[in-house]
């Protein structure tokens, strides 16, 4: 008897403790116009306000994994979702020559740091402002999602 007394217990204490299997893994991709949308955040705002946002940034092929408080599941609830291009030059990812002069080095990074952020400015020009804007965005998400999840966007800033 003690036992089962003990179950609920100890239920009720993983439940406070944050260890609920309520959250969900969520992945899906990303097109503008029917084609892959790389290098696009993807981000979930909580309808009424209440939660934290989660967001992922899509691959070379607009696929994503939402994190949420550095975690690869999101908690249920409804969601406005917006879309934003993204840079992905990076100090941390940069891996020069080490043969070369750190003179040229430096050089070679702002180099390839104008050219991504010219080609972040594109494709931001891509992404209707419609899809920005967590007051604009035409798009929601319910976690857990009923089916696979994908967000056409389209050019002209229309709903899914």
């Amino acid at each position: 008897m003690r036992r089962l007394l003990q179950l609920p217990a100890l239920t009720l204490l993983l439940l406070a403790a944050g260890c609920s299997p309520s959250h969900v893994k969520v992945s899906g991709d990303v097109t503008l116009d029917g084609k892959a949308l790389p290098k696009t955040m993807v981000t979930l705002t909580p309808v009424g306000g209440k939660g934290r946002p989660c967001a992922g940034l899509s691959d070379e092929n607009g696929h994503f994994n939402l994190l949420c408080d550095g975690k690869d599941a999101i908690p249920p609830g409804e969601y406005k979702v917006t879309f934003a291009a993204n840079a992905d030059t990076s100090i941390d990812t940069f891996k020069p020559d080490p043969n070369i002069d750190p003179a040229k080095r430096v050089k070679e990074f702002q180099d390839k740091a104008r050219k991504d952020q010219e080609a972040t400015r594109k494709r931001g020009e891509l992404i209707h402002g419609n899809y920005v804007k967590v007051d604009s965005t035409p798009f929601r998400l319910k976690v857990p999602p009923d089916g696979p999840v994908n967000f056409n966007l389209k050019s002209d800033g229309t709903g899914p």
